[in-house]
């Protein structure tokens, strides 16, 4: 397939997607962003993502601010992360990164992550996630083992949360 890069200088480390905009990579393509972040936009923006046939972003983050009242199967930004919750949740700021994430145990993640942050209803929040991730992003991880482990402090300490289910074929826990 075929890798596209981003390079920016060091003044530009993020790339803005207007409002309406699509960013899609498809047919096993690969987005390296070299650690740059790509911005889709502030509560009301409807810039997305949407990776197709293997095609998928990597090395940097995906960022955008949604609002989710009550959501049912919101798919934010097309980040990948379906969220469901009974309660309001606000404007959701909804990150997806690409590097291993290592606990103090020395386990690893895989090569993809999500950092949420409602702006409301945050304690005790009970929300059902469904999180993807593409088969380039295992990191030797077999896939009927993945679980979804969480940390509230930045990545100082990390719970188990498992998994109510895992699909092989849609790449989803």
């Amino acid at each position: 397939g075929l890798t596209l890069s981003l390079s920016a200088p060091a003044a530009a480390q993020t790339l803005t997607v207007q409002n309406g905009g699509t960013v899609e990579v498809s047919n096993g393509g690969t987005w390296d962003l070299h650690g740059t972040t790509v911005d889709l936009g502030d509560a009301g923006s409807t810039a997305s993502i949407r990776e197709t046939d293997g095609g998928r972003f990597a090395g940097g983050t995906l960022t955008a601010i949604r609002t989710l009242d009550a959501p049912t199967s919101a798919t934010p930004a097309g980040l990948g992360i379906t969220i469901s919750a009974a309660s309001n949740l606000g404007d959701v700021t909804i990150t997806r990164g690409h590097t291993v994430q290592t606990a103090p145990n020395g386990n690893e993640s895989i090569q993809r992550y999500y950092d949420l942050s409602p702006s409301q209803n945050n304690s005790g929040l009970d929300a059902e996630l469904t999180l993807a991730y593409t088969n380039a992003e295992l990191n030797g991880h077999p896939e009927s083992g993945l679980e979804v482990f969480k940390s509230t402090d930045g990545g100082t300490s990390w719970s188990e949360e498992g998994a109510d289910s895992r699909n092989t074929t849609s790449n989803t826990v």
